[in-house]
């Protein structure tokens, strides 16, 4: 049963990364070796039989044109003329900026959910996760309304307001705040904290892998 599970592991492992492993080999062929070879990873310039087949002075992928491009051409000609550059700056700056404000807004709104008592918490903490079970794509035209009766279409903050704060973080971030020992609480108390100083002192130190795990969530989504 061990060596099926792994089989099957492997398996799926090998379904799931082919996709990556075929954008990656089709970025690398030519123009005319992509129409006339779609299903090989490797291009065929560089296939075994095509060699093969040149060093016998038969006709292969190494006359067809462009076939002596560098192997980078493609990205190259991308950088150039497609404006990569522009994409991957904005894509940076959203993610910094999204979890950024998402760390921020969550840990004050877990905070107050896990150790700050106040009537309605439970309904409220309840209805926060209720709206984990509406599907992004429902959402878009009542955001986009919301950023235009605010005037903010076309802007950065338009692109970043929806995303500041989300319901799975203040969950997760609530569920590592009440593992905490409240103990450690009552001594900062006595030490004469407040409650954004025993946030800020006590909890916060002790919640790095939450914070890392949310911030690494966050950016690559």
């Amino acid at each position: 049963m061990p060596a099926l599970a792994m089989t099957a592991m492997i398996l799926g492992a090998v379904i799931m990364a082919y996709p990556y492993i075929y954008m990656v080999g089709s970025s690398f062929k030519t123009r005319r070796e992509f129409a006339e070879d779609r299903q090989s990873v490797v291009p065929p310039r560089y296939q075994v039989e095509q060699l093969l087949a040149h060093a016998r002075g038969e006709e292969s992928a190494l006359d067809w044109p462009g076939a002596d491009w560098p192997v980078w051409q493609n990205y190259v000609d991308a950088i150039r003329y497609g404006h990569v550059e522009r994409y991957l700056s904005n894509s940076a700056i959203y993610a910094l900026i999204i979890t950024c404000a998402q760390l921020f807004f969550n840990v004050l709104a877990a905070y107050a959910f896990a150790r700050m008592y106040f009537r309605g918490r439970e309904v409220l903490f309840n209805l926060l996760l209720a709206t984990m079970m509406v599907p992004p794509a429902v959402l878009l035209i009542p955001n986009f309304l919301v950023i235009r009766e605010l005037g903010l279409v076309d802007t950065v903050a338009g692109v970043v307001l929806p995303a500041f704060a989300g319901a799975f973080g203040i969950f997760l971030l609530r569920q590592f705040f009440l593992n905490i020992p409240v103990e450690l609480e009552h001594a900062a108390r006595i030490d004469g904290c407040g409650s954004l100083g025993i946030l800020w002192h006590v909890i916060l130190p002790l919640s790095r892998p939450a914070l890392i795990t949310l911030g690494l969530f966050t950016f690559m989504g």
